[in-house]
């Protein structure tokens, strides 16, 4: 049997300007309950990373001294599950650290394993990154940055 499928049409993904991403940070910065959000943020404008990468950062993965962050593929890392960390295009690199992002990592709690926690303390989940941003961020100052793409509002 043969099957032709078709390639699904797709938007391009929007890229905020450095005036959005600006307004984005200064808000969570002002904000106590988005203070996590702001340094997520931060993180992501200073390294390019995909989200689900910066979750699964490790204190081990970061060289203060070096100033160098690490980001490795683990996929065929045969030990627990919680230690096999994969990229997208299976590539370990090696990303400098901004001044901006030095500051971040200089006011995080370092207990624990990984780098970026949660609104309430626990294991970052890409997920809850995308919902509260787009709830308790873009959304509420979209009308700030009226822009269209494609016909539809973006902040």
């Amino acid at each position: 049997m043969t099957l032709k499928l078709h390639k699904a049409d797709y938007q391009r993904a929007y890229c905020h300007t450095d005036l959005e991403v600006v307004a984005i940070i200064n808000h969570c910065r002002a904000t106590p309950t988005l203070i996590w959000l702001h340094n997520v943020i931060v993180a992501l404008a200073c390294t390019g990373l995909r989200i689900s990468e910066l979750a699964s950062r490790k204190w081990s993965d970061i060289r203060i001294d070096k100033r160098r962050l690490t980001i490795s593929d683990k996929s065929e890392f045969t030990g627990p599950a919680s230690d096999r960390r994969e990229t997208k295009n299976s590539r370990s690199r090696h990303i400098p650290i901004h001044n901006g992002l030095l500051a971040v990592f200089d006011s995080l709690d370092q207990n624990g394993p990984y780098v970026f926690r949660g609104p309430r303390g626990g294991r970052l989940k890409p997920e809850a990154i995308r919902n509260i941003l787009v709830s308790e961020v873009i959304t509420p100052r979209s009308d700030q940055f009226p822009k269209t793409v494609s016909g539809q509002k973006s902040f």
